[in-house]
């Protein structure tokens, strides 16, 4: 049920929901036992449909081309061309499946200025370990802001790699207060991407008034009043005779 409501908010909120592979969608992170869940409670075409579709889940994607989502992170395999023109999911080639896995299998790790940027990840013996250059590199090799991936338990559910890569894990386990699970970086963190979408709402927001041939002010600007201008005073009514004659006692 769970599988079915996801795709069916795929399909309602397409700009609003995005569904992605991660490494338990594959053959290697499922194993027989999602295999033999699905045949317990339902039938071989039901199993066959899921394993179909399972399949075809794409595992890298970008929202609103800015952001990049994947599941475990970088892959130096990774190019432009992959976000622009799509992956064929049906593409067994070596390449593919070394991009694929290194998608779905990798985690960022701090390490010394001088070491390379991408070693293999000796703690999963699979994947590799990418490091802050890594991220600066591919962010701006790929034209991007920000780098959203899973894959890793964290207590608070969310976590900051450097600047511009954050890792949410979000269980029952997991623990979004800040004050319960104390992370001094986590206020801090989170408020500067706040920061980032307000920019970028009011750049689009700027973009559509342009669009539509209507002037602005700057995002932080007052609009500014216009000079009340003067009324110019009635004219004086006309002189005769008899205001003359008036003005003269």
């Amino acid at each position: 049920m769970c599988l079915v409501f996801i795709v069916a908010a795929t399909v309602l909120y397409p700009e609003k929901v995005f569904f992605i592979s991660g490494n338990h969608e594959t053959p290697m992170g499922y194993g027989s036992l999602l295999e033999d869940d699905v045949l317990n409670k339902f039938d071989r075409p039901a199993w066959e449909a899921i394993e179909s579709f399972l399949t075809f889940l794409p595992f890298v994607g970008t929202i609103d081309k800015r952001i990049l989502i994947m599941h475990g992170g970088l892959s130096p395999l990774l190019t432009k061309k992959h976000l622009e023109n799509g992956v064929d999911m049906t593409d067994g080639s070596e390449e593919i499946q070394r991009l694929r896995t290194g998608v779905l299998w990798s985690d960022p790790k701090y390490t010394d200025q001088d070491d390379p940027t991408y070693k293999f990840n000796d703690v999963r013996e699979i994947g590799h370990f990418y490091n802050e250059k890594a991220v600066r590199e591919k962010r701006q090799e790929l034209g991007i802001d920000y780098i959203i991936r899973g894959h890793q338990e964290i207590e608070t559910g969310v976590a900051f790699f450097g600047e511009w890569l954050i890792s949410l894990f979000t269980t029952q386990t997991t623990c979004l207060d800040p004050h319960t699970q104390p992370n001094t970086q986590f206020p801090a963190k989170v408020a500067h991407f706040d920061q980032y979408f307000a920019r970028v709402d009011a750049h689009e927001a700027f973009g559509k008034r342009r669009r539509n041939g209507s002037k602005r002010n700057k995002p932080d600007e007052q609009p500014k009043e216009k000079p009340t201008e003067a009324k110019p005073a009635d004219p004086a009514p006309p002189l005769d005779d008899r205001t003359l004659k008036a003005s003269r006692k």
